[in-house]
């Protein structure tokens, strides 16, 4: 090793100026300052030529000074081996780090030994000759100095394709929206004591994120995630989930246009169709879900009302219930839907807030029962679309969940205990098919008198025999007997003229009636004319 004498004499001095502060407690160390002399005078560069003591005083001395020079080299071998190690640690602290990229962004912080690494390298440039005996060990060190730096670049790329994945959803629910031609999706968050809670408005539609961020981009990812499964259920058109108001509302209408014009040939398929369906043995199963829990704060309001009214829109789009189409009220709406299903009403909790403002919190408790749509053969599967039914009514509710292989049983159950509530209890739904099942779900109210007619039209109606005085309802209001006396007097039946009734002439009468009690023109009979039974139709 070479150093400058004057590095050198410097050094020296800093030795003495130390053992004079030492000599306190080791008396032994006033000799230095003479050695410390004897070196400095001493010329290292002579040859083995001294004779007598003089000459073995300084072979000895050039011994030691090889000895020492062997343990620098000892402790520089030493120093780049514990660098190696650490950068060994660090590649594979890197290659843990990037299998938690999807959760967690990378960023490369500068560390010691960084630094460490550069002056060691500095160093052995300055002395050539420590380079050339220390070779193997610099170029094990520059090897994995390179692997390093091909992680960090490798890491770089892959947190730029985690930042794309997790703005994804967000993307793809403006892609859908120009698909469909809606308006741009306008997002929005409501700021909460633990950070974000992620909003979105969509064609009318606001919906909200189920949980709080500490990122406001994450909220945002979120509540997309959740508006794209709710419109793709909505959209599709299938029984995966309860039906909405609209929905309802439009079944209704349809099956009793529907069945006051069917004929007797669609009243025999409709009841063969039911019949094969239950004796194809279809199982339908239901799981209940008990919750407990309390929906996020809405915003503030001056009056009561308003706070309600907010926290029952949100409380809609996350169960899907579109208040728009409707033009009626969140609260209505809500309570509509959740009586249509058998669930308990939202509990009210009104908070006035330091601002001045009412806030309101709804909170569900009770049990919530969802029913499979589509029936199964086997009971696993029945089981199976009652969980996908609950998973996709809870979604806005308790989160989403990956559902892996289609085990929606599975997936609801890990949902439940993320959020500390009861496993989910399935029962066997029996005596039902898949047609009265439609029209449970598609009948809010008492079933209309319409439905429940279901004879074929007679060309001439005729009034049987012997019949009391009938019972006749509306779907407004009962008629009146008066009203009922005057139609019956208004045709008085005789005796000889009449024959042996049927239930197509009861029902006929009945149609009679109603049409004269809606204010139609007036139900005539031709007694005179002997009565035929129809031929049956096939």
């Amino acid at each position: 090793m070479k150093v400058v004498k004057e590095d050198m004499e410097g050094h020296l001095r800093k030795i003495l100026a130390l053992a004079k502060h030492l000599q306190a407690w080791d008396p032994g160390l006033e000799d230095l300052q003479v050695d410390i002399n004897k070196l400095q005078e001493m010329e290292l560069s002579i040859m083995f030529e001294a004779q007598g003591d003089i000459g073995m005083d300084v072979i000895k001395t050039l011994q030691l000074a090889q000895r020492m020079q062997d343990l620098e080299q000892q402790v520089l071998k030493e120093k780049i081996e514990s660098l190696a190690l650490r950068l060994e640690e660090d590649k594979e602290a890197l290659k843990a780090r990037s299998h938690s990229a999807l959760s967690t962004p990378y960023v490369r912080v500068s560390t010691d030994w960084d630094e460490e690494f550069l002056a060691m390298r500095e160093f052995l440039d300055q002395n050539k000759d420590l380079l050339g005996q220390l070779g193997p060990q610099v170029d094990k060190l520059n090897v994995i100095q390179e692997k390093v730096e091909q992680h960090d670049v490798q890491l770089g790329v892959l947190e730029g394709k985690v930042d794309h994945l997790e703005k994804a959803a967000g993307n793809h629910l403006f892609e859908e929206a120009k698909k469909k031609d809606w308006p741009d999706p306008v997002f929005s968050s409501i700021p909460e004591a633990q950070g974000y809670r992620g909003q979105v408005m969509v064609k009318g539609q606001m919906f909200t994120g189920s949980r709080v961020h500490h990122k406001l981009v994450d909220s945002h990812q979120e509540v997309a995630r959740i508006a794209l499964e709710q419109l793709r259920v909505q959209s599709s058109g299938t029984e995966e989930v309860s039906p909405t108001l609209h929905q309802a509302d439009q079944s209704a209408s349809t099956s009793t246009d529907q069945s006051a014009s069917t004929s007797t040939d669609q009243s025999a398929s409709t009841s063969t169709d039911q019949s094969a369906s239950t004796s194809a043995g279809l199982r339908f199963y239901n799981v209940t879900v008990s919750l407990q829990t309390d929906m996020g704060l809405s915003e503030g309001h001056c009056g009561n009302e308003e706070a309600v009214e907010s926290a029952y829109g949100k409380l809609a789009s996350q169960f899907g219930v579109n208040v728009s189409v409707l033009g009626a009220s969140c609260k209505a709406a809500v309570l509509e839907h959740f009586s249509r299903c058998g669930f308990r009403p939202p509990e009210e909790q009104l908070h006035l807030g330091a601002d001045g403002k009412v806030y309101c919190r709804l909170g569900l408790s009770g049990p919530f029962t969802f029913h499979g749509q589509e029936g199964a053969l086997k009971i696993k599967q029945a089981e199976q679309q009652a969980a996908k039914v609950a998973i996709l009514q809870l979604a806005g509710v308790l989160g989403y969940v990956d559902v892996a292989g289609g085990n929606y049983k599975s997936a609801l159950k890990e949902l439940l205990e993320a959020n500390r509530l009861e496993p989910p209890v399935y029962r066997a739904q029996t005596g039902e098919t898949g047609g009265e099942r439609e029209r449970e779900g598609a009948q809010p109210g008492p079933v209309s008198k319409a439905e429940t007619m279901a004879t074929p039209p007679v060309d001439s109606v005729q009034l049987p025999p012997h019949r009391k005085e009938p019972k006749m309802e509306s779907p407004g209001a009962a008629v009146p007997d008066s009203t009922a006396a005057s139609m019956m007097a208004t045709v008085p039946p005789s005796e000889s003229d009449l024959t042996p009734s049927s239930d197509s002439d009861v029902s006929g009468f009945a149609a009679g009636v109603q049409g004269a009690a809606a204010g139609q023109t007036t139900v005539s009979a031709t007694p005179s004319q002997p009565y035929e039974s129809p031929a049956p139709q096939v």
